[in-house]
């Protein structure tokens, strides 16, 4: 299933034999296998780097939660990874659902974060029983304080892993700079065809 975000962007869940081949430095076949261009050394982030055994094992273990883990963001026009939107995992017994986001450095500052991020909250909304998602953002880390804000998402005083917990209900709107919410809602299609 692939998220249709607009004329720039694409949204792809990565499989477990994508994530192996990413795991294992194989960049080429990983790229193949979902029909995009990885750069080499992506994901660049060492916690990005570290998740990736994680959400392997997860997948492993129950294979329905591939739409519930790391969507690749991807150019249209030259099918290159540029980031990740991940959800970490089926929503608990409350209702919530963790996601992160991360962009390649030199795709930051065009509201792609924002884009993608916003789509894939909808998806994620649109579930049975997802009440509420939330970011774990450092508090230094001013570029995704602002992608949260753009999300409609607030501090909500909470901490997890050591880390400030921003969210969103459901229900609630984003209060965007350029109405990204609103837009993203009309924009975003379901595409099962691969």
């Amino acid at each position: 299933m692939t998220l249709k975000q607009d004329d720039t962007i694409e949204i792809i869940p990565a499989t477990p034999e994508f994530i192996k081949l990413l795991i294992a430095n194989e960049y080429s076949s990983a790229g193949e296998l979902m029909r995009v261009v990885i750069p080499n050394g992506w994901p660049n982030d060492p916690d990005a780097i570290a998740g990736l055994s994680w959400h392997l094992k997860a997948l492993e273990r129950d294979p329905n939660e591939l739409l519930w883990r790391i969507r690749l963001v991807v150019l249209r026009s030259n099918r290159g990874v540029i980031g990740s939107i991940n959800l970490k995992g089926m929503p608990d017994k409350d209702g919530t659902v963790e996601i992160g986001w991360g962009i390649s450095e030199d795709y930051r500052r065009r509201g792609i974060a924002t884009r993608a991020t916003e789509a894939v909250m909808e998806w994620a909304f649109s579930q049975p029983g997802v009440k509420r998602v939330i970011a774990t953002i450092p508090r230094n880390n001013t570029r995704s304080e602002r992608v949260a804000q753009r999300l409609g998402m607030k501090q909500t005083g909470e901490m997890q892993r050591g880390l400030p917990v921003w969210a969103k209900e459901k229900g609630e709107s984003a209060k965007t700079n350029k109405g990204h919410a609103a837009e993203a809602a009309k924009r975003v299609s379901h595409d099962t065809r691969r």
